[in-house]
């Protein structure tokens, strides 16, 4: 008989599905409902569904419950998971980022993180995390660098790797042609502290190649849904800034936060796909899931010579290891374009090929079926 897995999605009750949800939780079980056979469904608060098939005298029970980073609750998170633990056979913890933000961190002051969750409890989200991660049966995870830190706090951590399920829409290569080559960065606003290192190089390659190529901002929200600093600075403006190196570009287009069923759409937007990221503990922690996507969407990757994706990293891809690549791999490509996208193509298809989701869910199956 198919095994019975909740999925619990806190978001559904505030908001509309996270990335982090769709990537770790709604792509991987997803699948394994529509092509493996499990019984697969969603609640936003386990406690909540229990009482509901109680009133209807269903049987609650199942095999395995999965949450992301935190266990949502109503007042108390110990109550909460002794119905967890009444009703589900196997609890399962996913975390896909570091949980404890460095003071570097734009975020690390954030009254979300620094107080306690809700008046009822004294957990910080940072300490809800950890408990969570320790009360769990089980926990998932992106990385080998992730998983060691994990293994402080409970020793059953197993890899799980981001992954890509190409059937979906949104997945679709359709890129038209253009006469200027389109640099693209896709990210958000919490990454002010990686593209800083773009601005320079951004600003010498328009002073050396105006009018020969575009700048494309994907994923910048709206202005009413900016979010500010504690001195009120605009991290939107911020990023704008650092991408058109310091305001000198003229040749840019900003192309809205689009909902996580058609993100990846902004891809086709862009021809090369800049993938800047600090070298630090925090963002070793980090997936190498902005690699995969570009590979899939056929956006040419610029990526730091970095963790978490020196691993997938090949000889015909173009990899920062010095503030100056930045601009000498774009040169390069802005000057003879069809010399150097062609041997990286073979390479992109390979990755994007490994990392789909058809190619990595016996991992997932093999882990659920231990159970």
């Amino acid at each position: 008989m198919p095994k019975t897995i909740a999925l619990v999605n806190e978001a559904q009750a505030i908001r509309s599905t996270s990335g982090v949800y769709y990537h770790r939780l709604e792509v991987p079980y997803g699948y394994l409902a529509d092509h493996q056979g499990y019984n697969v469904f969603v609640t936003n608060l386990f406690s909540s569904y229990v009482g509901r098939m109680l009133a209807e005298g269903k049987d609650p029970n199942v095999d395995v419950l999965v949450f992301n980073h935190v266990l949502d609750f109503v007042t108390q998170p110990e109550l909460e998971w002794e119905t967890v633990r009444k009703y589900a056979k196997t609890v399962v913890c996913d975390v896909d980022d570091m949980w404890r933000l460095p003071n570097y961190h734009i975020l690390k002051n954030d009254p979300r993180r620094t107080q306690p969750i809700l008046p009822t409890t004294h957990f910080t989200h940072e300490e809800y995390v950890e408990y969570c991660v320790q009360k769990a049966d089980h926990v998932t995870t992106t990385t080998n660098y992730l998983a060691s830190k994990l293994r402080n706090f409970n020793p059953k951590v197993t890899i799980i790797p981001n992954t890509i399920d190409t059937t979906k829409e949104q997945y679709k290569v359709r890129r038209e042609a253009s006469e200027k080559l389109r640099i693209g960065y896709m990210g958000s606003t919490s990454h002010i502290n990686d593209l800083m290192q773009l601005k320079r190089p951004l600003k010498k390659l328009w002073e050396n190649y105006k009018g020969q190529f575009e700048i494309v901002i994907c994923g910048v929200p709206p202005k009413p849904q900016r979010e500010l600093l504690q001195n009120e600075v605009d991290l939107g403006a911020v990023m704008v800034d650092a991408l058109t190196g310091g305001g000198v570009i003229e040749d840019y287009r900003i192309i809205e936060y689009k909902e996580v069923y058609e993100y990846a759409t902004m891809f086709n937007e862009m021809d090369v796909s800049l993938i800047p990221l600090l070298e630090n503990n925090f963002n070793a922690g980090k997936s190498p899931l902005k690699l995969i996507e570009s590979c899939v969407m056929r956006a040419y990757p610029i990526v730091s010579y970095v963790e978490p994706y020196k691993e997938l990293l090949t000889s015909n891809m173009f990899v920062v290891k010095t503030p100056n690549d930045w601009y000498n791999h774009l040169s390069k490509l802005i000057e003879d374009w069809p010399l150097y996208h062609i041997p990286l193509m073979d390479d992109m298809l390979s990755l994007a090929e490994e990392y789909d989701t058809k190619n990595q869910i016996h991992k997932l199956v093999k882990l659920i079926e231990s159970f």
